[in-house]
């Protein structure tokens, strides 16, 4: 068996990433192909999940609604044990809402480059992905709400454990509430 043929068994394993170390995420993220956005599409699958949301944004009762997110196929099936984690979590923490005429959710593959760079970035590979975008911003510490990621809260609990890294754990000034990726913000030059 190659390398990366052990790798894909590796990850078919319950919470594949938990025990895997930095470099060996990194290792596995580079070998992917995303030097271009058609290349990147290629290792992409949309999944769908079960979330928590309001009928009627937050005046309503909370109701369940699968939603479907795209993610590298090599990460995809421990995102949906993720999602589907913090969907049977009694927080029930809601994902989904509308807003200024959009609706917002989890955001996963997104082809961009890391701000000021030519990099690509994490979501641009499908490793990646932003929960509540609004409600959670970049560099400062988010209002409370009923859509905040808590530190102590079932998302941040439940994507560490599966061996995922949150933004809101970034240095101070890069702090990055929203989101939750594979590897470390700035891992390495290529993710």
């Amino acid at each position: 068996m190659t390398e990366k043929e052990n790798a894909i068994v590796n990850v078919n394993s319950a919470k594949p990433f938990a025990n895997w170390t930095e470099q060996q995420k990194k290792d596995y993220i580079n070998q992917l192909d995303y030097s271009s956005e058609s290349a990147a599409r290629k290792n992409l699958v949309t999944v769908t999940v079960p979330i928590w949301a309001f009928e009627n944004n937050t005046n309503g009762k909370k109701i369940t609604i699968n939603r479907k997110v795209t993610m590298n196929k090599l990460v995809a099936d421990d995102f949906v044990d993720i999602m589907t984690e913090i969907y049977n979590d009694p927080e029930q923490f809601p994902i989904w809402y509308y807003a200024d005429g959009k609706y917002y959710q989890a955001e996963g593959f997104t082809w961009k480059n890391i701000g000021g760079t030519q990099t690509p970035s994490q979501h641009a590979c499908g490793v990646a992905v932003d929960i509540n975008a609004n409600w959670n911003p970049q560099y400062v510490v988010p209002a409370k709400s009923l859509f905040k990621i808590d530190s102590n809260g079932s998302v941040v609990r439940i994507f560490t454990e599966h061996g995922w890294y949150w933004g809101g754990e970034y240095r101070q000034n890069r702090l990055d509430w929203m989101h939750f990726s594979l590897t470390e913000r700035g891992a390495n030059s290529r993710i």
